[in-house]
């Protein structure tokens, strides 16, 4: 059945009939949609459905097209994406051409993990004397690529987390943007960061507390002779509390030449101090091990 004997135009018809309806679409893609805007200008042109994915806030751009898809629609995608900085963007239409499939693969495949491009068909079904109801379907598995998957449960994850585990997640995502050669890992919400130092067998733990941050030695978790790394570094005392202005050996049992900072590691404002003080620290405490 043609779908222009339901909706004639696209931006008078459909697009209004869709932003009004993005629940259906939201069935089918496995995200909560909230609309923002129809129509929304970018340059000279106006992308169809500006929305929002619900659960992490992140734009979703949708464009839409009553037949098989055109070389004119993806450049106007491109031109929208850069425009409007959304995170998916859903392509609508009553076909796809092979190359335009092609295309969507190849951004899947090279663009950044937080981008994802989903080729949407749409078409009409009848049954009997009832009226023509329209059923959206996502493209195959190909096109829907696995980081869509990976996201999709991030989110679900994230939205789990409390108020404090969700600061102190963004916070080590932070650190690692500024400085990804430090050797802290991404994507977890504990109040501890361990760097490995090599033939130490020894861990240095950046930790984020109620009303400070620190940096401490401990042992690692694959070291299973404390006392022995400890006498190690008893031997070396006064030069690495020298080193690392610190008067304690030990703050508490496996807490050594333990540091702070007293600042609200939960008040994002104060991130940049935080991250540039623990990156410092993170390098004094390597060099008073390995110089």
């Amino acid at each position: 059945m043609d779908i222009r004997e339901v909706w004639e135009r696209e931006d008078r018809d459909f697009t209004p009939w869709l932003a009004e309806n993005l629940d259906r679409l939201s069935e089918v893609i496995g995200i909560p949609l909230e609309r923002e805007g129809i129509e929304v200008p970018v340059e000279q042109f106006s992308a169809d459905i500006l929305a929002r994915n619900t659960n992490d806030g992140s734009m979703v751009l949708i464009e839409n097209q009553l037949e098989s898809t055109d070389h004119m629609h993806l450049g106007q995608i491109l031109t929208y994406l850069a425009g409007l900085e959304a995170k998916t963007v859903i392509w609508i239409a009553a076909g796809f051409e092979a190359a335009h499939l092609s295309a969507i693969r190849w951004l899947n495949e090279h663009t950044v993990d937080s981008v994802v491009f989903l080729a949407v068909r749409i078409r009409l079904v009848k049954i009997g004397d009832s009226q023509p109801a329209p059923v959206f379907e996502l493209i195959d598995a190909i096109e829907r690529p696995t980081k869509w998957d990976r996201r999709k449960e991030d989110i679900a994850w994230r939205s789990g987390l409390s108020e404090d585990q969700r600061s102190r997640l963004g916070f080590w995502s932070y650190y690692v943007k500024e400085y990804p050669d430090d050797g802290v890992s991404n994507g977890h919400h504990r109040t501890e960061a361990r760097c490995g130092v090599e033939s130490w067998d020894v861990d240095i733990v950046l930790c984020l507390w109620k009303g400070e941050v620190a940096i401490s030695y401990r042992p690692s978790e694959e070291n299973t002779d404390a006392e022995s790394l400890l006498a190690r570094l008893g031997e070396r005392e006064d030069e690495m509390r020298e080193k690392l202005e610190v008067n304690l050996r030990n703050q508490w049992e496996t807490y050594w030449f333990y540091k702070v900072l007293r600042v609200n590691p939960y008040d994002q404002e104060k991130w940049p101090e935080l991250a540039d003080w623990l990156h410092l620290q993170l390098g004094k405490y390597r060099g008073a091990l390995t110089e």
